[in-house]
């Protein structure tokens, strides 16, 4: 990778249009290009004025430009800004290698990823759940996304935990649940307390107690 430059700007528009078009499929396509680019111009605006440029890189590969993966990394709340790939160059791991690299620096910088994602995007969403992120929000055109790094993850179950334990009730309807049902369960007590939890948190809890009790007892 590379940082990106106004020199790329042609091809950054190349790989807009080549990633995006299929969405104009109703337009005429005489109208297209001419779409495509007001579309880009606009893009480019709307992200020059809302996120850190320094996170903005080209992907290479074979010595020729076939993507871009911008993440703003400015704040502990990260952004995956914009993630692209020439369809010529998809499917070959491209994305998997730089997706596992992100989820790593942001485990150890302990940060929060977000991004957006169109909700007819199958193959990008297949990505995100595959390393660790969770729909946040939805609407009828976009899928919302949010990786929240382990220890955020423990540290949202231990409120939940924390306000168990001193709740007698709490910890008896918990102790009755089917085990097929706790989960779900815990994340409705977490309701109840006014707290934000999901399966990925609890699964992250659970992952750590068992790494406790090997490291204690194995």
């Amino acid at each position: 990778m590379r940082h990106a430059t106004a020199d790329d700007r042609p091809f950054l528009e190349q790989l807009f249009s080549a990633t995006t078009r299929s969405e104009f499929a109703s337009i005429d396509p005489d109208l297209v290009d001419e779409l495509l680019a007001h579309q880009h111009e606009i893009r480019l605006r709307a992200y020059a004025d809302a996120f850190d440029p320094t996170g903005d890189h080209i992907i290479v590969h074979d010595d020729g430009p076939v993507g871009r993966i911008w993440v703003d990394s400015s704040s502990d709340e990260w952004t995956l800004v914009d993630f692209a790939v020439l369809p010529d160059h998809q499917k070959q791991g491209i994305g998997s290698v730089l997706m596992a690299d992100l989820v790593d620096q942001a485990e150890r910088s302990e940060a929060t990823v977000r991004l957006t994602v169109r909700s007819d995007n199958i193959g990008a969403q297949r990505l995100y759940f595959r390393n660790g992120f969770t729909v946040e929000l939805a609407d009828d055109v976009h899928l919302q996304f949010v990786r929240r790094s382990s220890a955020q993850r423990r540290e949202r179950f231990e409120q939940v935990r924390t306000r168990v334990l001193a709740d007698v009730s709490l910890q008896e309807r918990l102790r009755t649940v089917p085990a097929d049902r706790l989960v779900a369960e815990i994340i409705e007590v977490a309701g109840v307390l006014g707290l934000e939890i999901d399966a990925e948190d609890v699964a992250e809890a659970q992952r750590t107690a068992r790494t406790d009790w090997l490291e204690r007892w194995v």
